[in-house]
């Protein structure tokens, strides 16, 4: 088994060279927002923190590299995006994937979403007080309607899992908040530091328990690895950067 240390501000130590056959993860959920007083994101992010600790194997083919709590605002995940895509060591030399966790009180099953929307337009302020309506998130991007997918097999990746009995599903819509704001932004990041970027809707633990949440989460994450590698296996040459996914 590969050591599970992480970079400095991660889940701990540093990077060894037997991790090198691993996919590197970087988890984030949010905390609390509006009348929504215990994010389920932060209590599964917490849940990992504390397996990690625990059981090192617990994620293989993947690799912990570090979790984060982020607060639910579009000044925060700005300053949060570009310091996790830009702390990033270049050459990029193994597949990293940022995988974003996020809840919608709505759903009754879980949700990848397939593509981040240059549009912000918050139905209530963030907590910082922000609500922008129908704004682009990356002006340089053009207009609200410019959209970036993501490069993951995210419907392969829900096929399997409901094989393996959990309620999933693929979206194109990741709703017009924070959610999107964060997905958005990091896919753009993603073309620079050359990062996976997946986003995760989570419905509400009293549609799931958290327990069967934590379950799922880990079970994506060991399925993204194995997919990762095997497209990487079967490109004809050693891939210096992060390889792209077909979206099917």
């Amino acid at each position: 088994m590969g050591s599970w240390g992480g970079r400095a501000g991660g889940v701990g130590g540093s990077v060894v060279e037997e991790d090198q056959g691993l996919v590197e993860f970087h988890l984030t959920g949010f905390g609390k927002f509006g009348s929504l007083k215990e994010n389920p994101t932060e209590n599964l992010i917490e849940l990992i923190r504390e397996e990690l600790r625990v059981d090192r194997g617990e994620f293989l083919p993947a690799r912990i590299a570090s979790c984060h709590i982020w607060e639910v605002s579009a000044e925060y995940t700005d300053d949060a995006l570009s310091k996790l895509h830009n702390n990033l060591s270049k050459p990029v030399n193994r597949p990293i994937v940022f995988l974003h966790l996020g809840v919608d009180c709505g759903a009754n099953n879980f949700r990848l979403e397939q593509k981040g929307v240059n549009e912000a337009d918050f139905q209530y302020h963030d907590e910082r007080g922000f609500s922008p309506r129908k704004q682009p998130i990356v002006r340089k991007n053009g207009t609200t309607t410019h959209a970036i997918q993501t490069t993951l097999p995210t419907a392969k990746l829900a096929s399997i899992l409901r094989e393996q009995s959990f309620d999933v599903q693929t979206s194109t819509d990741a709703g017009r908040f924070v959610c999107n704001w964060t997905y958005y932004l990091s896919l753009h990041h993603a073309k620079n530091s050359g990062a996976l970027v997946l986003f995760l809707h989570v419905p509400s633990v009293s549609q799931i328990k958290l327990e069967e949440q934590l379950q799922f989460v880990k079970a994506l994450i060991r399925q993204i690895a194995v997919q990762v590698r095997a497209e990487e296996e079967s490109l004809p040459t050693v891939m210096a950067t992060t390889p792209a996914l077909g979206t099917s």
